[in-house]
């Protein structure tokens, strides 16, 4: 079965709502998936756990935002 084409989605919203609240709950349904079963597939296909993802790019996103000087506190 080819599960990339449901990360590669799942990556896409992600991306759009890195400032909103994301829980695994809310991934795995969104691809139709138990949350066991969605995060072995994740994993597997990116090397990494979709938590951990959504936390590496919640990072990048800020540190972006540090270097064009916006307001981390506000």
């Amino acid at each position: 079965m080819n599960y990339w084409s449901i990360v590669k989605t799942t990556l896409q919203y992600i991306e759009e709502h890195l400032k909103d609240d994301i829980s695994l709950e809310a991934l795995s349904g969104n691809a139709g998936y138990s949350e066991f079963h969605f995060c072995r597939v994740f994993k597997r296909e990116t090397g990494m756990p979709v938590m951990d993802y959504v936390r590496k790019r919640r990072l990048v996103h800020a540190l972006a935002d540090m270097e064009k000087g916006k307001n981390m506190l506000g």
